[in-house]
């Protein structure tokens, strides 16, 4: 679709579209009818035994059975609309969808709520997986005469040009799906041998954990993460050697580290700001600097918050006070400026 928006090829355009749209409700529709087919035997190829199969059951109904069609439609036409260049609303529609989600797990799930347990987290995803193609479509609706998104039955027809444009930019990405799904399967078959739903659950708030942007090296997306260099492990460095540091080894980010100076603590606690002096004079020198070399921000100090001596605690909190008015300094959310703990 980019390709041919910008070769003012609009009637490609509007069938590539509208290809995508059918090929992807056809085969979302093949994949519910054969996976709830084949039920049994996938879920013993996923893991699932005697422990978790009521469970898995009861999530695989609201997911797949039910929830195939939702699940990749919203996928793909978020996919449409961003090729035309309205990312908003591509990133409106697949965040409003996981909003919607996280609100009603609770609900659905827990004993003051609706009480479902697992099939209340399944029925919770195909809520919110609904929700965001009814967005997307009012979206095509309300953009009819302007949009080139084209999901007309009479645009929908093979063609050969663009099925093996359509395939050479989506097998790849499948294989790297595919592989995730194949590595989370053996894991689970490995998991499932200890007899216990507690292993299976810990292993997947594990995977879950790995994903999460601030848990891991930076964006959310597989493929996407940015390269960031945390500047406490180089305590002989001056601020300006981590930046030449950072791209030496190709980062796209500096993690950095304002620990305490007068910390116990002995691993990796080099800290490259003067938090005591930090003042907005000093906040425009490393704004500069990194614009200058390219590189994001992130600011972070790792103390014991909650745990160990109750005295030190108080001092942490306060530290991290410190940390919020440097980033508060650093313009924030503005300068696109990350701040954890």
């Amino acid at each position: 679709m980019s390709r041919a928006l910008g070769s003012r090829d609009y009637d490609t355009v509007y069938r590539s579209s509208a290809f995508g749209f059918y090929s992807a409700l056809i085969f979302s529709v093949i994949m519910a009818i054969g996976c709830t087919v084949l039920k049994t035997p996938l879920m013993r190829l996923l893991g699932a035994d005697a422990t978790t199969w009521q469970t898995t059951s009861d999530y695989f109904f609201w997911t797949v059975t039910c929830g195939a069609v939702p699940a990749i439609m919203n996928v793909v036409i978020s996919y449409l609309v961003r090729a035309e260049g309205e990312a908003l609303h591509a990133s409106v529609g697949m965040m409003s969808g996981c909003v919607l989600n996280i609100i009603l797990d609770p609900i659905f799930i827990l004993p003051w709520g609706l009480d479902m347990g697992s099939a209340g987290a399944g029925f919770a995803t195909f809520i919110a997986n609904c929700f965001a193609c009814v967005y997307f479509l009012v979206i095509l609706y309300l953009k009819r005469k302007t949009t080139y998104v084209c999901i007309k039955p009479s645009m929908f027809s093979f063609r050969k040009d663009i099925a093996k444009d359509i395939c050479v930019v989506g097998i790849p990405a499948s294989i790297q799906n595919l592989l995730n799904v194949t590595g989370m399967t053996i894991l689970n078959n490995f998991t499932a041998s200890y007899n216990s739903a507690a292993a299976v659950a810990a292993m997947g708030r594990k995977a879950e954990g790995a994903e999460l942007p601030g848990f891991g090296p930076g964006a959310p997306k597989p493929m996407n993460n940015p390269i960031w260099l945390m500047t406490s492990a180089f305590a002989g460095e001056s601020f300006e050697d981590v930046l030449r540091r950072a791209k030496s080894v190709g980062a796209q980010g500096l993690e950095l580290c304002v620990f305490r100076r007068d910390s116990d603590r002995t691993d990796h606690t080099a800290t490259h700001l003067d938090y005591e002096k930090f003042d907005l004079d000093y906040a425009k020198m490393v704004v500069r600097r990194c614009n200058e070399e390219g590189l994001r921000i992130s600011v972070g100090a790792y103390d014991n918050l909650i745990g160990g001596d109750p005295k030190n605690q108080v001092v942490n909190q306060n530290h991290i006070l410190k940390l919020v008015r440097i980033a508060a300094l650093l313009g924030g959310d503005a300068n696109d400026v990350v701040c954890g703990t």
